[in-house]
């Protein structure tokens, strides 16, 4: 074999707020269609289980007649695969007669898994009290990385099983962010760095307009700083 065979495959996507797939930092294009970007999507987020066939089909095409969407997964897997082509050595995932599923081997990592389990430890760590040791910096480096909804731009609106599958992990990982950003600023208020607070406290606003408690302690940072009049055009809005 010569070396470019042997190299192992990786393949590392970003779906946060952004989509792009990757294949040894070879760049993906070609995937077409929003639903074949869904799929190549669904399968990299779902990477630990082998799928049956069926079941993805229903997940996408859940109104056609189950041959039909059969045919549309074969047709849409087809896209895929000559999409990675340009990038890989061989073949990436493999699509047997009942069950698709990534080859052994075949590396994958995402902004999305590394986003949630990073963040979990933090917040199993310090249970929302920024106590000694607290990481800062890794902190904001994971927050900066949620540059919004898992796969933002995606709406498919003839895949209602796929949609709500969408709507779960998105609500989650929203859920995960809000926690994080609240636990930052709580490091900037125990410290009284207001500066600092106000930064993390517009971006718990933004990620949770509805939250009364996030904007009541923004406006608390704003008195803080005594921007009295931007508290009050805040309080008004």
């Amino acid at each position: 074999m010569d070396e470019k065979t042997m190299k192992p495959l990786v393949l590392h996507a970003d779906f946060l707020g952004i989509f792009e797939i990757k294949v040894n930092d070879c760049v993906i294009s070609g995937l077409g269609t929003q639903k074949n970007r869904a799929l190549a999507a669904y399968l990299m987020l779902e990477k630990t289980q082998e799928h049956p066939r069926s079941r993805v089909a229903a997940l996408f095409w859940p109104d056609a007649p189950e041959q039909v969407a059969l045919h549309n997964l074969r047709q849409a897997l087809s896209v895929i695969r000559k999409a990675f082509e340009p990038c890989s050595a061989g073949e990436v995932f493999t699509a047997s007669r009942d069950s698709i599923a990534f080859l052994p081997g075949v590396g994958i990592t995402t902004d999305v898994d590394f986003f949630e389990s990073n963040l979990r430890l933090i917040l199993e760590r310090f249970h929302h009290q920024a106590g000694r040791g607290f990481p800062v910096t890794k902190l904001k480096r994971l927050l900066a990385m949620y540059k919004g909804e898992l796969l933002d731009s995606c709406v498919l609106p003839d895949a209602g099983m796929f949609s709500d599958w969408l709507v779960l992990r998105r609500e989650a990982l929203n859920r995960q962010a809000v926690e994080g950003a609240s636990l930052l600023l709580r490091y900037y208020e125990n410290r009284c760095e207001w500066v600092e607070a106000r930064k993390a406290a517009e971006q718990l606003v933004r990620l949770a307009p509805w939250d009364e408690n996030a904007h009541s302690r923004f406006i608390e940072v704003l008195l803080q700083l005594a921007q009295g009049n931007a508290a009050l055009a805040h309080y008004q809005a």
